[in-house]
């Protein structure tokens, strides 16, 4: 038998607030759902379907990266809601968000948020203030996770927690608690028996008493109370009944009254960082001219630039315009409910901005064509560059530049089944610095870091576009060959490694000279898969390092090598 509903839609701030018209046309589609402890409503990377409104349960929001740690960023309960991104932004979330304390959510399918949003009503401006609130909130949490001591980040969320309930216990584990800070457990452990032993709170299994909330305050960080009045200031203390409608006053009061409102929405819309318009398709025109965020992105001053459609489709990027002209070609055409793109275009000063655009068609004539389309842009240039970067983070090699293992890997792999349908050559090169510890032994280890970081420039002065050199690990690489045959990548071989050994490292005052033992395997029709090619030319190397260092061996061919004295050991 399913739980007995106890909370109502109105028990969530935000619904609460909503006019009757607005608040009837969504409560048909709000499902009341129940969420236990600890369920993911949205896993990183998942497209959303449905926004919650959490009236007793509250949710958490934790951003991952990239080796599955998380951390907390913020929180929601019955004063906001989860999947307000998705109304703008159609993309797959980013974030993991959980079920932080069990109980009673209201679910919408975002495809009805988002048709009520773009109506440009109440639910709009009461969403938009709490982005704005949520903004302040991730901001905050972020700058105190890296900043505050752990009992200081604890009643902080213990404080967030009681704010979005109405009892003093929460239910939440000791492993629970950790995870959402990014802490381990034990350091979660020692801050609430502190915590006990001082008569602030009491414990049992899976539940917290909190006995001195005053207290509580005390030991918590500021960042509670600056979270806490962005709230105040964005949602004052107003029943949902008491709010004013127009109906409530004279024809020029009510006018001042929706002046403030569009102000205030305009302010809203200013501070999320988006640009209204509101398009003419007759007349090809935007007639929102008061945004003054609509041309500011492209640098250009208030009043000074209106373009036309035909204006600005001529300054999206070639590479994007495809992809432009087919989002709005489908949405026009009544085949997609909203119109959405990201692209870039030019900025004033010549270079190019990302842009995401969020609209709906609001008006057609009896035949079905679009009239008039109204929407958002937002200028997601530095979240693109936070993208490209993090995807270089994750890539290569932080000290020299050099592809990842992974990497390396992953497009080996790809370049091995090409070769292998296309029946081109393909050769790998394993390269291993010769004594090398006596390098970090007699200069020191800042010295062997200025030694790879060469090495890795010597290397790229000679590859292709299409040849992948990685770091391995420590002291060892390996560079693919693409359509390289066997003397070709010998050439190449020989080249390197008289440029290594001709071209000593000046650190300081010293000069230090190295040398490089290396492998060298290609693809023959027998070969089966680039692990084994791979094998192959460790195998080399290893015979290379035995025979003396400082040459290079191709496989299965042990004598014939190309090599010079060994006299790094004299230089080192």
């Amino acid at each position: 038998m399913s739980p007995q509903i106890t909370s109502s839609p109105k028990d969530n701030h935000l619904l609460a607030r909503l006019p009757p018209d607005e608040y009837e046309r969504l409560l048909p589609h709000l499902q009341a759902v129940n969420l236990a402890l600890g369920t993911r409503i949205y896993e990183h990377g998942q497209k959303q379907t449905h926004a919650y409104f959490p009236t007793t349960c509250i949710l958490a929001f934790l951003r991952a990266d990239s080796e599955g740690q998380s951390t907390k960023i913020g929180m929601a309960g019955r004063d906001g809601m989860a999947g307000l991104t998705q109304v703008l932004n159609d993309q797959p979330t980013l974030n993991l968000t959980l079920v932080q304390s069990p109980g009673l959510a209201w679910r919408l399918a975002i495809e009805v948020l988002q048709r009520e949003f773009f109506r440009g009503g109440s639910l709009m401006y009461e969403l938009l203030r709490y982005t704005q609130l949520y903004l302040t909130q991730v901001s905050q949490v972020s700058m105190c996770n890296r900043l505050h001591l752990l009992q200081q980040q604890l009643c902080r969320w213990m404080l967030f927690t009681l704010d979005r309930q109405d009892t003093a216990e929460i239910a939440s584990t000791q492993e629970m608690m950790a995870s959402l800070l990014g802490v381990r457990r034990q350091g979660v452990s020692k801050a609430i028996a502190q915590l006990q032993a001082e008569g602030i709170i009491a414990r049992r299994r899976g539940k917290i008493s909190i006995l001195e909330r005053d207290q509580l305050e005390q030991k918590a960080c500021e960042c509670h109370q600056v979270v806490k009045m962005e709230h105040s200031r964005l949602f004052p203390n107003l029943e949902a009944d008491a709010l004013p409608t127009p109906s409530h006053f004279s024809n020029a009061l009510a006018r001042n009254y929706l002046n403030q409102r569009t102000n205030s929405l305009e302010k809203a819309i200013s501070g999320s960082g988006l640009a209204w318009w509101d398009f003419n398709l007759l007349t090809d025109t935007n007639q929102e001219k008061n945004c003054e965020a609509w041309t500011g992105m492209l640098g250009y001053a208030p009043g000074e630039f209106f373009p036309t459609g035909s204006e600005w489709e001529a300054m999206i990027h070639p590479d994007d315009l495809v992809l432009w002209t087919e989002a709005r070609r489908s949405h026009l055409s009544g085949e997609t409910t909203v119109y959405k793109c990201d692209y870039r275009i030019r900025h004033r000063d010549g270079h190019w901005i990302w842009i995401s655009a969020r609209g709906r068609v609001i008006d057609r004539d009896h035949a079905g064509n679009a009239l008039r389309m109204v929407g958002t842009n937002k200028n997601i240039t530095a979240r693109k560059e936070s993208e490209a970067a993090l995807q270089k983070l994750v890539r290569t090699d932080f000290l020299t530049g050099a592809v990842t293992r992974r990497e390396f890997f992953e497009q080996s792999e790809r370049e091995f089944s090409r070769a292998q349908r296309h029946l081109t050559p393909l050769a790998v090169l394993s390269m291993d610095l010769d004594r090398f510890k006596n390098i970090n032994d007699n200069y020191g280890h800042a010295a062997g870091d200025e030694v790879l970081k060469r090495f890795t420039k010597t290397v790229n002065h000679f590859l292709r576009v299409t040849d992948v050199f990685a770091r391995l690990g420590g002291e060892e690489f390996c560079l693919l060959l693409p359509h390289t045959d066997m003397a070709g990548a010998k050439v190449l071989a020989e080249r390197i490694m008289a440029a290594v050994r001709d071209t000593p490292v000046l650190v300081g005052t010293d000069n230090i000279h190295y040398t490089i033992s290396s492998g060298l395997s290609t693809k023959t029709p027998t070969t089966l898969s680039f692990d084994e090619l791979l094998k192959q030319s460790d195998q080399a190397l290893y015979q290379a390092k035995s025979a003396g260092r400082n040459r290079v061996l191709v496989y299965g061919r042990a004598t014939e090598s190309l090599n010079t004295n060994d006299t790094s050991s004299s230089r080192l």
